[in-house]
């Protein structure tokens, strides 16, 4: 379905050249402060986009509304972000549901729609947490309109215009990014560093309708180490996503993408091979919203299938091939939400989800059948407090039970809860946390319970300087086996919004994690990127 995206963009030669000029172009800007780069811990870095719950939390990532599946917030971040991503990807096992439930509590409500309208408008025009627009004259600071951050109102003379086809609009994009990483394969002593150069090619192409909408989009991330060769990774996404308005109180949105990722060397279900592993997910599905009064349902479901790729294995001088077969799967998730508006802006909810899980072969290669089915339910409150202070809470009942007497089954309370404050027009800062029901393919463990929060600070230096930090704490208690990881992620970043097709950045990240099984490590790295769109 798309080409894999290879190395074709000036060779591998003319790629690593681009470090020398890259290194030049950060003396012109001297960003002093760095991103907060969640390492492999955000949803997949591919601009965000249709990613697989589940790729990517190990170190702490951003916490998520709780519940059930949602595609449009797939939609809302496919068109809203850029093709952003660090040296690596996150595991499936970190997080397999947790992106999948981040969908549901902040747009399953009558703000839906206008989230999905707002966010199919243009991509993201300056990287890293995505940009989420909606419509605004601001050119001065003044009371934000209601849920807009620092980070997602427009910026006129900045943000990327895009090209006219016909009924449609593109947006090209393209980042060359420069790392230094202290500590490329994630150990405990024996630390490797390493440059790493990463192109970012994109291209998203959204219908510019009075009514329903249409997004095609196409990325890819070619990273390529200076020392480490066999890290070199090239990461690929195609997919299409379209809503259709059949009336002012419904409406019908579906998805269907396809992406070749690698796993992160941090990943707790990393085999270790020569070469980082490489899988392929494709994903589908749908969604129906109708309104009734101050009454609102959903619906949703999405399949997913992920294939992992064999990786070779160097043992003394034996090279033998590791099987990952054994972690090929099926997901089904579905799930069903009703709201009712209290107030203006104010909503409560409830809330149900199930998922089906059938891997590929009948057991694993330790003798395990991984299949699993869960639920979970629960409620919680939407709530705007005139737009300086807004956010949405979920507690509930999570289970998943796993049809082999060897693997323990889960289940707990979740909860899960965001909450933005607009301090000043011009500084914004969020605080989330969340308790989710994770997957893991490591022998012995059905999987885990993450625990994780995070507080992020957003300030407008000047209208096209911002300045962001941000911080996290996640705790990954395994069930069926001794092992407690405890992870801490750090970060900051500059943004130089030189025009509106051309952006500079300079980022610095912070990850550790202290586990019980010894699988411990600490991660530094600092970038600079140069971005440029239209």
């Amino acid at each position: 379905m798309v080409a894999r995206v290879s190395t074709s963009l000036g060779g591998l030669a003319a790629a690593r050249s681009l470090r020398t000029a890259l290194l030049g172009l950060s003396a012109l800007a001297p960003l002093a402060i760095a991103a907060p780069l969640e390492a492999a811990d955000r949803p997949l870095p591919l601009g965000l986009l249709f990613v697989p719950p589940g790729l990517g939390q190990d170190a702490g990532a951003a916490p998520k509304a709780e519940g059930a599946l949602s595609v449009l917030d797939s939609l809302a971040s496919s068109a809203a972000a850029p093709a952003e991503q660090p040296a690596a990807v996150a595991s499936p096992a970190a997080a397999k549901q947790d992106a999948a439930e981040q969908a549901s509590a902040k747009q399953d409500s009558g703000r839906a729609q206008i989230a999905v309208n707002d966010a199919v408008r243009r991509p993201d025009p300056a990287g890293g947490r995505r940009l989420s627009p909606r419509p605004t004259q601001l050119t001065q600071a003044q009371d934000p309109p209601r849920g807009e951050t620092v980070l997602s109102r427009e910026r006129p003379d900045f943000d990327p215009i895009g090209l006219r086809i016909g009924a449609f609009q593109a947006f090209p994009s393209l980042t060359v990014e420069e790392q230094f990483n202290d500590n490329v394969f994630r150990t405990d002593g024996n630390e490797k560093a390493d440059l790493i150069t990463t192109i970012r090619p994109r291209l998203a192409v959204r219908s510019d309708w009075s009514r329903h909408s249409l997004l095609f989009d196409i990325d890819g991330a070619i990273g390529l180490f200076y020392d480490n060769d066999s890290e070199d990774y090239e990461d690929a996404r195609v997919g299409a996503s379209g809503r259709l308005d059949i009336d002012s109180e419904t409406y019908l949105a579906a998805l269907g993408n396809f992406q070749q990722l690698h796993e992160d060397r941090g990943s707790p279900d990393d085999v270790s091979g020569r070469e980082p592993t490489e899988f392929n997910v494709w994903t589908g599905g749908g969604e129906l919203f109708r309104r009734f009064g101050p009454l609102s349902a959903t619906a949703s479901g999405r399949f997913e299938r992920l294939n992992f790729v064999d990786v070779d294995s160097l043992v003394g001088t034996t090279l033998t091939e590791i099987n990952n077969d054994d972690r090929d799967r099926d997901v089904i998730t579905s799930s069903g939400k009703l709201a009712y508006e209290l107030l203006p802006e104010t909503s409560v909810f409830v809330r149900g989800s199930g998922n089906w899980r059938d891997y590929k072969d009948d057991v694993d290669d330790s003798g395990v059948n991984r299949d699993s089915d869960g639920y979970g339910f629960g409620g919680g409150v939407e709530v705007d407090l005139g737009g300086l202070l807004f956010g949405d809470f979920f507690i509930g009942y999570r289970e998943q039970d796993y049809d082999a007497a060897a693997l323990e089954d889960l289940s707990g309370v979740s909860f899960s809860g965001e909450l933005t404050w607009n301090v000043t027009p011009l500084t914004t800062v969020v605080a989330a946390a969340r308790r989710t029901i994770e997957e893991t393919t490591i022998a012995g463990s059905s999987g885990f319970f993450a625990n994780r929060g995070t507080l992020s600070v957003d300030h407008e230096l000047m209208r096209n300087v911002l300045v962001l930090l941000d911080g996290g704490f996640q705790r990954n208690d395994y069930e069926g086996i001794d092992r407690q990881d405890d992870i801490v992620t750090a970060g900051a970043e500059a943004r130089y919004l030189v025009t509106r097709n051309l952006y500079l950045s300079g980022a610095y990240r912070f990850r550790n994690r202290d586990s019980d099984s010894g699988a411990d490590f600490t991660e530094n790295a600092g970038l600079v990127k140069v971005g440029v769109q239209y």
